[in-house]
């Protein structure tokens, strides 16, 4: 009998993995449960336990907080290396290693990491003067366990069955939800404050009173984690693409580029109004479509 491997994730904790932690760590489960139950390592959950404790307890919040405020101030090593990059270069033209630049900086009373001095090399594209150039990597793809795959979902013949996307902005955590209707092309265009559970809870509670929703078809996006609890809630199924396959989706893909030019790129979506909103929503449910006929998604839809 083949021993199972079990796959784990490399990335860093969420949010919703500490509440896990916590809740599993105050009913007293082993740190090897916890870490199979996340599809972590047990190192990973000892390290965070260990290093996240506030005053001998660990709270997930905190702990939260104390990771990003980590996070946020490692960028300043990086800062420090780009203020002395001539010097770097200086010795990396030299064949010194990140390990020994940071040592001689370090003596000149200049205190850098070598991760930023090999983060500096990469970001400047100056692996040449490594002995030993970084190797390139294929990108892993990301998946939710467990989930309803895409390859099940079958053709339909009527309306109540959506794909769904975001439109999202660099600026801040504002974005637009999007469902399309894949019989009557019919889209809902919601803004949102932040791509969180809570808010697509309350996204999903405001369309499933305008229309009934069978099926959801959508990409592997983290926020789609609770993709259970939306099942049970209304009553959906949700299906989801392949990592990086976007054309397993295209209506709502489509549909972002015509929202796109309401709303282009590098525009701030906080800053996006009702009216604006009313305006994309008008023309893309009260525009004919030749696709049908010359009919609008909204005659479509409810006709």
């Amino acid at each position: 009998m083949e021993k199972e491997t079990q796959k784990r994730c490399f990335k860093h904790l969420a949010y919703e993995e500490r509440v896990n932690i916590e809740l599993m760590k105050a009913q007293r489960y082993s740190l090897r449960h916890i870490a199979q139950t996340l599809h972590r390592a047990v190192s990973s959950i000892c390290d965070e336990l260990n290093k996240k404790q506030v005053r001998g307890k660990y709270c997930a919040k905190k702990a939260h907080l104390k990771a990003y405020q980590q996070r946020y101030w490692s960028k300043y090593q990086s800062f420090k290396a780009i203020a002395h990059q001539h010097l770097i270069e200086e010795k990396l033209k030299l064949r010194l290693s990140p390990e020994r630049i940071a040592g001689f900086l370090k003596q000149q009373g200049v205190c850098i990491s070598s991760k930023a001095v090999y983060k500096f090399v990469h970001s400047r594209c100056l692996e040449r003067y490594l002995w030993k150039p970084r190797k390139r990597t294929k990108r892993k793809a990301t998946y939710l366990q467990d989930h309803r795959k895409f390859a099940v979902r079958e053709p339909v013949f009527e309306t109540g069955h959506f794909e769904m996307d975001f439109v999202v902005c660099s600026q801040n955590t504002h974005c637009l939800l999007v469902l399309v209707d894949r019989f009557s092309r019919f889209t809902f265009v919601q803004k949102l404050e932040n791509k969180t559970k809570e808010s697509l809870m309350h996204a999903f509670q405001t369309m499933t009173k305008r229309v009934s929703m069978k099926t959801v078809t959508t990409d592997n996006d983290i926020v789609f984690a609770c993709w259970r609890e939306l099942e049970q809630m209304f009553g959906v199924q949700i299906f989801f693409t392949r990592p990086y396959r976007s054309w397993e989706k295209p209506l709502v893909e489509q549909t972002n580029k015509l929202i796109r030019q309401f709303v282009p790129k590098k525009t701030n979506m906080r800053t996006v109004s009702e009216t604006k909103l009313h305006v994309i929503d008008q023309f893309l449910n009260h525009t004919p479509r030749q696709c049908l006929n010359y009919a609008t998604a909204y005659e479509q839809h409810y006709g």
